[in-house]
């Protein structure tokens, strides 16, 4: 076509498509070039996208970073109903503003600055050069801190702490590393506590640095210094107000009586009520006590000691004892009582049987006796009684009980020892658990009992196979009664003896044909499977026997085993003893697989023409044979 001026061009009726071309015709050498409208989009680097007369408004990326620039007049504004500023992968928020709602700053995806409708919510520390605050100012939080630091000193700060309901004044130093409580305020109680120097223990004293508390004096000289002018000023008060109130006073003596030392007076009623006195000496009730060292005690007639006496004397001797004195036959102690009834409980010596007994809610619950027997839920000293009996001099114990058990050994979290045994402070045996299971043991081996066996074991009831015996080679057990069998050089079936037995049996002698009138006198011995015979048969009388001859068995054979079997049988006649042949348990002799022996030649064993005949009056058959039954 003929050349036409960009101007001349028809405008287009939509914007250019993904794929449409833009065509430059180069005339200087008749080539046509073209340019992808996409491409228009893209920008090398520090190459201006530029808005306004004096490219005020700059969109670049300069290599390493990228700008949007107001090189203008005016404000930069962006237009947003809520305006977010993402991560490059848009999955972390780093600033959101929302309209007519709050705006928040965000660190590494999390809260940190949010605006309300009443201000500034911070999450976090905030760090400030200073701080003006116009109105009230709440600090919420479970433990609340306010420091206060002072940049002329060195580690003498102030922190005002608010924790577990306690209002705490501390010293702290410039790190912030440690603190030093000095003072703290229980909202709950109202208690008030002060602190000693190292903050750590509350002792109520005005002067931390020599913890004392100095009442009418600055300069308090031990723990607890009240100085007064005398009178009742040089006394300690307390008093109550109320109806069962009253006033009583610690001072360091008396000057009203005249007296010193150091004295609890009773204020309503004038009267001391303990006094030390200068020597040592203690009263109660009086102002002056015994010039021994002694502990002088007056009570009124209505308010005795158990018997209604009116004195207890408790007397120091040169080895310090209270002693409660009473008659040789007589009884003397210490008695409990409350409210409701006066004697609920007692230590009692009984002097007409030198005996100590306790009561326990209005009972003798356990004594001691004049041959140092422990006597507890029983006064007599015996091993019948329900109860315990301990008898220190001879080390011995003995417990009884009715109907339960008498000792519970329980040992927690772990096995081990619950009993030790010893001879001579040497360790010999003893009774444990191990796997939750009992053992017994000396100091290298024992038996454990393991549900339904008994196995054995190391000393701490481990189990050590093969190292253990029953008895010995002089030291043999009777007898050994078992249900069930032994395994005998190893744990298969093949090892299982399960059976052993000795008896009698009278056998039957029978045929071919013929009978005969005969006695026995058979014995066998049966191991496992394996039947031991031995014994005679001898005939008294024959009927004309002829034929195989057949001689029962006590146990059925093996049908398995048919030829398994050895020893020796002989016939004895008159004048001749020879051993014959012979057969366990022949089917196919008369027809049977029944336990038997057939005798007679091999040749003829299953011959009607065997040995019967041969038997007459006076004939034995001498029998040793060993055969497998089933």
């Amino acid at each position: 076509m003929a050349d036409v001026k960009i101007t001349q061009l028809t405008e287009l009726a939509e914007g250019p498509a993904a794929g449409d071309e833009i065509a430059i015709v180069d005339n200087s050498v008749s080539q046509t070039k073209r340019i992808s409208v996409t491409n228009l989009n893209k920008h090398p680097d520090n190459v201006k996208s530029t808005w306004g007369a004096g490219d005020d408004l700059q969109i670049y990326h300069s290599g390493s970073h990228s700008f949007i620039s107001d090189q203008g007049t005016g404000n930069l504004k962006i237009l947003a109903e809520n305006f977010a500023v993402n991560n490059p992968a848009d999955t972390e928020s780093m600033i959101n503003a929302v309209v007519n709602g709050s705006v928040t700053l965000s660190w590494d995806g999390n809260y940190r600055l949010v605006t309300t409708n009443a201000g500034v919510d911070v999450t976090g520390t905030l760090t400030a050069d200073g701080l003006t605050v116009d109105g009230d100012v709440s600090i919420i939080d479970t433990s609340v801190i306010l420091d206060l630091m002072e940049t002329d000193t060195t580690d003498v700060n102030t922190r005002i702490q608010h924790s577990s309901g306690d209002l705490l004044i501390r010293t702290l130093n410039d790190s912030k590393s440690a603190v030093t409580t000095r003072l703290a305020v229980d909202h709950a109680t109202g208690d008030i506590s002060f602190y000693e120097d190292t903050g750590t223990t509350a002792k109520f004293f005005w002067d931390a640095s020599a913890e004392s508390l100095g009442i009418g004096t600055s300069s308090p000289s031990s723990i607890f210094h009240a100085v007064g002018s005398g009178g009742a000023n040089s006394t300690l008060r307390i008093s109550n107000t109320s109806t069962l109130g009253g006033n009583w006073g610690v001072s360091a003596g008396i000057p009203a009586l005249g007296n010193s030392g150091f004295s609890i007076y009773d204020f309503d009623n004038s009267s001391a009520r303990l006094h030390i006195d200068s020597s040592g000496n203690v009263g109660i009730g009086t102002t002056s006590p015994y010039s021994i060292p002694k502990l002088t005690v007056t009570v009124s007639a209505s308010g005795g000691i158990q018997s209604g006496s009116d004195v207890a004397v408790f007397e120091k001797n040169s080895d310090a004892y209270i002693k409660v004195f009473s008659s040789t036959t007589g009884e003397g102690g210490i008695a409990f009582g409350d409210s409701d009834d006066g004697f609920i409980g007692a230590l009692n010596y009984d002097h007409d049987g030198d005996y100590m007994r306790f009561y326990v809610n209005n009972a003798e619950r356990a004594r001691i006796d004049s041959s140092g027997n422990l006597l507890v839920g029983k006064t007599i000293a015996d091993n019948t009684t329900a109860g315990v009996r301990i008898l220190g001099p001879l080390g011995f114990a003995s417990f009884v009980r009715d109907a339960g058990e008498a000792i519970i050994v329980n040992r927690l979290t772990d096995d081990g020892d619950l009993i030790e045994f010893r001879k001579d402070g040497t360790a010999v045996g003893s009774m444990g658990t191990n796997g939750g299971y009992p053992y017994f043991a000396n100091t290298t081996r024992g038996i454990r009992m393991v549900g339904s066996a008994i196995y054995p074991s190391y000393s701490a009831g481990s189990t050590a196979p093969d190292l253990v015996d029953i008895g010995g080679p002089t030291a043999k057990f009777k007898d050994l009664y078992l249900s069930g069998g032994v395994y005998l050089g190893g744990v298969g079936g093949s090892n299982l003896l399960d059976d052993y037995e000795e008896g009698t049996f009278t056998p039957t002698l029978t045929f071919n044909s013929g009978s005969a009138t005969y006695t026995s006198a058979m014995r066998y011995t049966k191991i496992g499977r394996q039947v031991t015979l031995t014994g005679s048969i001898t005939a008294s009388a024959v009927a004309s026997p002829s034929g195989y001859i057949q001689i029962t068995l006590p146990f059925a054979t093996d049908i398995a085993t048919i030829g398994l079997y050895a020893g020796s049988v002989y016939f004895n006649d008159a004048v001749n003893k020879n051993a014959i042949d012979f057969v366990v348990n022949a089917p196919s002799v008369g027809g049977t697989s029944t336990a038997r022996i057939y005798l007679g030649d091999v040749s003829e064993i299953s011959s009607t023409n065997a040995n019967a005949e041969e038997i007459q009056a006076g004939t034995t058959f001498v029998i040793n044979l060993t055969y497998f039954t089933s």
